[in-house]
């Protein structure tokens, strides 16, 4: 199941093998929710709530003209 995390989502033991990915599930993403800098999606087995995964949508942009024309 994807939903947005929250508190009742296990963050302790979530570990994707990447130390940087693992610490922002786990200290930092319920943070940017808060502050509305992104949106933190989880995936889970149903009725557990241990995370499987995740993905973030941020609020951050970058200017079209950092851009290579081609693009």
């Amino acid at each position: 199941m994807i939903e947005l995390l929250d508190s009742k989502h296990e963050r302790a033991d979530f570990d994707c093998g990447e130390d940087l990915l693992n610490k922002y599930v786990k200290t930092q993403a319920s943070q940017d929710v808060k502050r509305k800098l992104a949106a933190c999606f989880v995936l889970t087995k149903p009725s557990s709530s241990p995370i499987q995964g995740f993905y973030t949508l941020s609020n951050y942009s970058i200017p079209l003209h950092h851009f290579p024309e081609s693009i």
